[in-house]
């Protein structure tokens, strides 16, 4: 199994075992009527720090923290002054969420080779290898043009300074109409 695929096999893993778990304690509070928004308890809980890590490893923003923790945003963002370890571990999820797109943006960018693998089923009832092709990936200009304008604003922009600059007030005169003048 390749490391990317088993990567994404691992977080899968870890985001379902919370999920159960989470699940479980959703149905115990249920089944003895808790409500985890009444009262002055927090509902935050020293496991969440590593499920928030997980979640914030799949791209989780803060409002789907909310809505998987069944808590408001404000309540993420207390959590995060509050508990040192929580706010820690959702930063390192989401630095590691954008590193990987990062990279995967950049390799989009420059273009990258790769091997095409055709395998087919045997008489014998094993896979064999048919064919293997090296294949190019040119380089995607939208990713070029992304990453070069937020990596070198200032010669990539969008926006074009001509340099002209516009007085605070403007007035606008309007020609008189000669039938509000008689009017008048």
């Amino acid at each position: 199994m390749p490391i990317e695929n088993l990567r994404h096999f691992i977080v899968y893993q870890i985001i379902h075992t919370t999920l159960r778990h989470t699940q479980k304690i959703h149905k115990c509070n249920i089944l003895y009527n808790f409500d985890p928004m009444a009262g002055a308890h927090t509902k935050y809980r020293p496991e969440y720090a590593q499920q928030a890590e997980n979640y914030s490893l799949l791209g989780a923003t803060d409002k789907d923290l909310a809505t998987f923790f069944e808590v408001t945003e404000s309540t993420i963002n207390e959590w995060k002054k509050k508990y040192p370890a929580f706010s820690e571990s959702l930063k390192r999820g989401k630095m590691i969420a954008d590193m990987e797109v990062t990279q995967r943006l950049f390799t989009r960018a420059k273009g990258y080779a790769y091997t095409e693998t055709t395998r087919e089923r045997g008489k014998d009832g094993k896979m064999r290898v048919v064919k293997e092709v090296n294949k190019q990936v040119a380089p995607d200009t939208v990713a070029c043009i992304y990453w070069l304008n937020n990596r070198q604003k200032d010669k990539w922009r969008n926006k074009i300074d001509h340099g002209i600059e516009l007085p605070d007030e403007i007035v606008v005169k309007r020609p008189i109409d000669p039938d509000e003048e008689n009017a008048g």
